[in-house]
Formats: structure tokens, C-alpha cells, sequence
């Protein structure tokens, strides 16, 4: 420096003073260009680190924007809460680098318990049984996580170890190296139902825009979870009974059709039930619907909690139920399950009023794979043996068979012909006259269904009745044709000199259909007199639900002077009360009492008692079903006043009606005999027990069955003896003496040796000839019981 200045004074002749100004100037001005750089180093280095960290905030939001729009992408297809919890974890973490992420349900007591999590890398953390809880009284609820729960909004904590809340986790987090933490609730309009919690490896990692970010992200979660839900609520709906809870005939359908399609390795045997209630219907009329639905409901809790587990139950409609029980190794297994479920349906149900209701189930089962291997065969063969038990009498369990199915079958067939013959009107009426026994004067005729088949033969109701009266509307038609037909029936008749009634059989369906009246005389042709000459049979085989409503009908029929007969008696259903709540005119005694009133001391007592019940309430009475004189005879002296049977005549079609009024002539046994006394009763009584006795001996000959024993064959056993001893010795009781003696040796030589007693039955029915003529000479001959022979 000091060369430089002496150059610049004594070379240059430069003054020292410009030059001590000019290294003053100099001096200045570097120290200042020192300081301008370093501040502007500084800042520069400042820049350089606000990029930096901006450009890691934008590369966090990106990421966070991508974790978004993956997990949007994968809500749109609709997961359960299990998957969706499971994915939002597992894109979290794989797009935004933070330690870890779980989400936790909130139950109702607090606690919060983990569904999913996904972590950056093996924390050696069992979150799942991880205790979390929004109960601020527990150190376990003063967490992030619990505070998000009570205030319902995001909790943050920046530095994580040396927050004093996380107490609990702190040896937890350290290990896995967390350093802030964050917890967002998910919200449903149910309220939190959720908490969303992450982790980071990074101090005061989540900033305002990143809250913001993952408040989105749980919005997000909530909409996805209502939508679920309301999915779920739909697909709940459309399978399962709104009423019971049970699933729909949808599902049970398609649970079926999973069961079928299971690999034959994964296949067991399972059975089809088809439930129907009995008794349901009336105390849903009587009761109201809403009792019904409450009762159905019990019901079907019932049969739920009984079957065994795995069974699937379900509402296929009304008061029918479905069953897949699984798996079943033998018929054996089906019916201890049910009867499990009909013994627990016979405990009553108290309904509104402490009133005591009872239902009972009939069930008709079909068996896979024995019974079919397709649904609708399944389905379709419990059904049928749902109908064979409804049938037979109802709380019965049916299995299909193969030969039940054939019936049915058989039956369907004849239900459709024989609609194809009604609606073709190719059905006739035949027409069986009813006189009165004393006198042998034709009384009336009744009009009898028959269908004429292609071989020929003409079906009487008896072969097919059982099988149409299934169908309402079906029966109902046919009483309109039927009643047209007896109408023009009746027109014939007068044309031809024969004024008597026609009666037709109504059917209990029809007679309690609300337009029974409108039917009735809509089919009616002729005016007054034919109403006055047209009657109507009940039959009491087919049950009345309501008889006060039958009752009323009844008597606006006999307002219209139509005469009301109860068809049947003594069979079907509930025969005196019939008798004491339907008004009628005409008794008809059923002919299966009839046929065996002389041989079966049972049903001579039954005949007698019907009588006298009906002349004591001053009622018509014909016997049906009289195919013998003596027959007739018997009944004239017990007090009956019509008969109708084969020994008058067979139904005649309507063209030999006249010819036959005209040729008829009453059998001078019923004309001309005079009517029995107390004594000749007795000994019809005792004539029935005696022919019973005779009977089930040559049964036990003839059939190899147990042997009578001699000492029940005793002729002083017999009441016929008694009868025949208090008229005096006669060849009656010496030959009825004999027979019973014949009978004991038959019996002892049968005892010994099956194929004894041959020759000694022989002998036996020819003498019980003998006495069959004498004893019905004695009974319709005047005078002979009284005097003897």
C-alpha cells in the first residue's frame, strides 16, 4: 500500500490529501458492501427454506388431495363400513406418509373401539385392543380421541411427548416414534358414530389447510356411511317381512338357490317346510288386525327362538311360513325339530284384555336331495304336502311322497275338467224320489249331480266332490247351475201332472258368500210357484263358519218360501248345534246310519234319538240311504216319515221321472203291515246286537283274526235271548240257541286250528238264514210277537 500512495504522490503528483479521502471513501464503502451481501445472503437462505417448506406443505396436500380422490373413488361403489374403514386407513397412510391411521366405532357406553388401521411401517402396536373412550372421569378419555367425542370437533396435539393427556400411550408413541397426533369424529345424523385418528413423525404437523383437508375427508365418510346405511335399509327391505322381522319369500328363495348351488363336496341334506297357521283367520276377524299383527309377530319371534340354529325363517305371506332347515340327516331330525316348534306354538298368547289366544301349525315337509334337486320342485312338493296335512285335519306335519304327488296331481286334473264340463254345461241332474213310508205318497225328489265321463259312466259328486269344493268360486257356479236346472226340473214336472218339491244341495261356501240371495234368485226361472216348490239342502259335511250369519240367510230363504233341509245329520260337523242354531224344515238322517240301524245296536240308538229329537221340534224327517224293506219298515215304527234310497228307486234322469210316478207302487210290507209295538222295537234292538255278534264271528273265520272268547258267545250274553224268552218257547229261541252254540264250537275248533271251523260256519250261516226269515216274519206279521210261534 505504501509503494501505491508514493507511485501516486511522487510520480503522478497526485495530492495526499485527495489520496487520504479517496482510501477513506474506499475503506467506507467496502465495509458496507460486506454488510449489504451477508443481509442479503440471509435472506436468501431465508427464501430458499420458506420454498422449502412450501413446496413440502404443497407436496403434503397434493398427497393428501390424491389420498382424497382415491378414497372417493372407492366410496362411490358403495362399501360396508368394514371395507371402507379398512381402504381410508390403508390410502391415508399410503399416500401422505404419516405413522399411522385407525379409525374406532363409538359405542353407546363411550367406549371406543378399533375397526381398522394401517401403519407407515410395524409399530409393534395391538391397536385393536388398544383402550380409547370419551369418559373424561378415565385417563384413557383425556386422549385426543375421547376429546374429539365430547366436543364433537377436530382434537390436535403438536407435541405429543410432552403433552400431559397421552399419559396412558406415552411409553407407546415413543417407542413408535409419534411426535403430533390428530383426531377428527365422524358425524351421521345419528351423532358421532366414529373417530378418525392419525399420527405423524413430525412436530405441529397438522396445519390449519391440512384440517381442513381431512375435515373433508371425514364428510366424506359420513356421507358414504348414511349411504350405506340407507343401501342397507333398502336391500333390508326388499328381502326381509316388514311385519315380523323374518325374511320375505324373496330371500327365502334365494337362499335356497345358494344352498342348491353349493359344490357337492360342501352339500348336506336340508328339508323345506311350508308353514300355514290354524285358527289365525278367525281371531284376525274376531280380534282386529292389530291384534293379528302383535300375534303374528309372537308367532313368529317363536318359531324363530325353537328351530335350531342355522334354520332360516321366513313370512311367505298372511299367516304362511317358510323354513330351510340345515343340516338334517333323516326324516326323524325334521320332525323333532317341529314338533320342538308345535309344542311351544300350544303355550296360549296373552293378547290386549289378558285374552288367551291359541293357533296351531299344519306343516308340510319336502326333503333335498331325495325329494328334488331344483327350488321349485323343493317348493312346490312341500306345498302339496302342506295341503295333504290341511286335509287331514290340520297341527299335522306331511312329508311329500311321490305317490301323494300323483293324487294331487290327479286331483288338479279333475278340478279342471270338471270346470271345462261346467262351463260347457255338459253336467246333468238325476232326480231320486223321497215318499212317505206309510202310505208310499211321493213327497219330493232330490236333484242329484252327474257328470258324465268319456268311458261312459256317469260320476255321482262322492268321486269328485272332495276334490272341487276346494274352489269357492267353482262351487259357487255350480250351485247357480244347479238351482237353474232344478228350476226347469220343476216346470217339466208340473207339465207333466208331478207337483212336488225339488230339493239341491247348497254349499256352506256359497250360502255365506255375501251375494248368496242375489245368486239364489238370479238362477231361480218361473215365478212364485216354483220358489214354493224348491228346497235347499245343507250338508252338515261341510263346516259353517258363522252360523249366526248362516242363520239369517236360512230364514230369508224360508221367507221367499223356499224349505230348509239339513242334510246329513248326524255326520260332519257339530250336529245338535246345528240343529238348535239354523233354522230348518226338513231332518235327513245320513245313510250310514241307515245301512247298519239293523245290524249295529249303536247306530239303531243313534237313529232313534235323531227321531225323536225331530218330532219333539215338529221337523220333517226322511231317512236316506234305505236299500231294504225291512230297512223301511224298522224306521216307519221308530217314527221316521220319509224315505229316499235304492229299494224306492235309483236317481232317474229328468226324462224317467213321470214314467216312474206313473208305475210306482209302495212295497205292501211298509202298506199293509200294521205299526210295531214297544215289544217288536225291543227285538229290532236286539236283532242288531245279535247280527253284530254273528258278524264279527265270521269276520275272525274268515280273516284270521284274534279268537272270540266263548265265553262273550254265551247265549244268554245275547239281549235276543232275553227278548225271545219273554214271549214264551218258540222255534225261534230253540234255532237262536242253536246258533250261538254253533258259533262257541267255531270259535274252539278256530282256537285249535286255523283252518278248523269251516264246515261248523257253514252250518252256522244257514241257520242264521233261517232265523233272519223267522224273526222278520215274526216282526212284520201282526200278532206273532205277541203270541208266539
Amino acid at each position: 500500500m505504501k509503494n501505491l500512495i508514493e507511485i501516486f504522490v511522487h510520480r503522478l503528483e497526485v495530492p495526499l490529501a485527495l489520496i487520504f479521502a479517496l482510501l477513506v471513501s474506499a475503506t467506507f464503502y467496502y465495509r458496507s458492501s460486506r454488510r449489504e451481501i451477508a443481509h442479503t445472503e440471509a435472506m436468501q437462505e431465508h427464501a430458499e427454506a420458506q420454498i422449502q417448506r412450501e413446496r413440502l406443505f404443497a407436496e403434503q396436500q397434493r398427497d393428501f388431495y390424491l389420498a382424497l380422490s382415491e378414497l372417493n373413488q372407492f366410496i362411490v361403489r358403495h362399501p360396508d363400513p368394514d371395507q371402507l374403514f379398512a381402504e381410508t386407513c390403508r390410502i391415508i397412510i399410503a399416500y401422505t406418509g404419516l405413522l399411522f391411521a385407525w379409525i374406532g366405532r363409538v359405542e353407546a357406553s363411550g367406549d371406543i373401539h378399533v375397526l381398522a388401521f394401517s401403519e407407515k411401517r410395524p409399530l409393534g402396536i395391538d391397536w385393536l385392543h388398544c383402550l380409547f373412550t370419551a369418559d373424561p372421569s378415565r385417563p384413557e378419555g383425556q386422549g385426543s380421541a375421547g376429546r374429539a367425542v365430547r366436543s364433537g370437533h377436530i382434537e390436535i396435539t403438536d407435541d405429543l411427548t410432552h403433552d400431559a393427556r397421552f399419559t396412558p400411550w406415552h411409553a407407546m408413541h415413543k417407542a413408535a416414534g409419534t411426535q403430533s397426533a390428530a383426531a377428527l369424529p365422524i358425524r351421521t345424523k345419528k351423532g358421532i358414530v366414529a373417530i378418525l385418528a392419525l399420527g405423524s413423525e413430525q412436530l405441529s404437523l397438522f396445519s390449519p389447510p391440512l384440517v381442513s383437508l381431512l375435515e373433508g375427508l371425514t364428510q366424506d365418510l359420513a356421507f358414504s356411511l348414511e349411504d350405506t346405511e340407507r343401501e342397507q335399509q333398502l336391500i333390508h327391505q326388499a328381502r326381509h317381512d316388514a311385519l315380523t322381522g323374518l325374511d320375505n319369500r324373496a330371500q327365502f328363495r334365494q337362499k335356497l338357490e345358494e344352498a342348491l348351488a353349493r359344490p357337492p363336496q360342501q352339500q348336506s341334506g336340508f328339508a323345506i317346510a311350508m308353514l300355514d297357521l290354524d285358527g289365525f283367520k278367525g281371531i284376525n276377524d274376531q280380534f282386529g288386525h292389530i291384534v293379528g299383527d302383535e300375534l303374528l309377530r309372537r308367532i313368529a319371534e317363536r318359531i324363530r327362538t325353537t328351530l335350531p340354529p342355522g334354520t332360516t325363517t321366513a313370512r311367505l305371506g298372511g299367516d304362511e311360513f317358510g323354513l330351510i332347515l340345515s343340516p338334517i340327516d333323516a326324516p326323524a331330525d325334521v320332525m323333532s325339530a317341529l314338533d320342538a316348534m308345535r309344542m311351544a306354538l300350544e303355550d296360549p298368547f296373552v293378547a290386549v284384555g289378558h285374552e288367551q289366544l291359541t293357533v296351531a301349525a299344519s306343516c308340510g315337509v319336502s326333503l333335498f336331495p331325495s325329494d328334488g334337486t331344483q327350488a321349485d320342485d323343493l317348493i312346490r312338493r312341500a306345498d302339496l304336502a302342506l295341503y295333504e296335512a290341511k286335509r287331514l285335519g290340520k297341527n299335522v306335519h306331511r312329508f311329500f311322497t311321490p305317490a301323494l304327488e300323483e293324487r294331487l296331481l290327479n286331483q288338479h286334473k279333475v278340478q279342471f275338467e270338471f270346470a271345462t264340463a261346467l262351463r260347457d254345461r255338459v253336467l246333468a241332474l238325476h232326480f231320486q224320489p223321497q215318499v212317505e213310508i206309510a202310505t208310499g205318497r211321493l213327497r219330493s225328489f232330490e236333484a242329484l249331480l252327474r257328470w258324465p265321463r268319456p268311458d261312459g259312466r256317469l260320476w255321482a259328486p262322492g268321486e269328485y266332490f272332495p276334490v272341487i269344493e276346494q274352489d269357492a268360486e267353482l262351487m259357487r257356479r255350480l250351485d247357480l247351475f244347479v238351482v237353474e236346472q232344478a228350476c226347469h226340473a220343476i216346470l217339466y214336472l208340473a207339465e207333466q201332472g208331478i207337483k212336488v218339491p225339488v230339493a239341491v244341495n247348497i254349499h256352506s261356501r256359497h250360502l255365506l258368500h255375501p251375494d248368496f240371495l242375489k245368486d239364489l234368485q238370479s238362477a231361480m226361472t218361473g215365478g212364485p210357484e216354483v220358489r214354493h216348490l224348491l228346497e235347499i239342502e245343507i250338508t252338515e259335511t261341510s263346516e259353517l263358519s258363522d252360523l249366526a250369519h248362516a242363520g239369517a240367510i236360512l230364514e230369508e230363504c224360508r221367507a221367499l218360501g223356499i224349505a230348509v233341509a239339513l242334510d246329513d245329520f248326524g255326520t260332519g260337523y257339530a250336529s245338535l248345534t246345528y240343529l238348535q242354531q239354523l233354522p230348518c224344515d226338513i231332518l235327513k238322517i245320513d245313510k250310514t246310519f241307515v245301512g247298519d240301524m239293523g245290524e249295529d245296536p249303536r247306530d239303531f240308538a243313534i237313529v232313534s234319538g235323531i227321531l225323536t229329537a225331530a218330532r219333539v221340534l215338529h221337523l220333517v224327517t226322511v231317512a236316506e240311504g234305505v236299500e231294504e224293506l225291512e230297512q223301511g219298515l224298522l224306521l216307519r215304527d221308530l217314527g221316521c216319515q220319509f224315505a229316499q234310497g235304492y229299494v224306492i228307486s235309483r236317481p232317474l234322469p229328468l226324462n224317467a221321472v213321470a214314467p216312474w210316478a206313473r208305475g210306482w207302487r209302495a212295497p205292501d210290507l211298509w202298506t199293509q203291515t200294521a205299526p210295531g209295538t214297544t215289544t217288536a222295537t225291543n227285538a229290532w234292538l236286539a236283532r242288531a246286537h245279535h247280527k253284530k255278534r254273528i258278524r264279527a264271528v265270521i269276520e275272525t273265520l274268515r280273516r284270521d283274526c284274534p279268537p272270540t272268547p266263548v265265553d262273550a258267545l254265551a247265549v244268554d250274553a245275547c239281549p235276543l235271548h232275553h227278548e225271545l224268552r219273554a214271549l214264551g218257547p218258540s222255534p225261534l229261541e230253540t234255532l237262536h240257541a242253536r246258533i250261538h252254540h254253533l258259533m262257541t264250537e267255531a270259535m274252539r275248533e278256530y282256537a285249535e286250528d286255523t283252518q278248523a271251523g269251516v264246515v261248523t260256519l257253514m252250518e252256522l250261516q244257514a241257520a242264521e238264514n233261517e232265523l233272519e226269515a223267522l224273526l222278520l216274519k215274526a216282526l212284520t206279521e201282526p200278532g206273532h210277537l205277541t203270541i208266539g210261534l
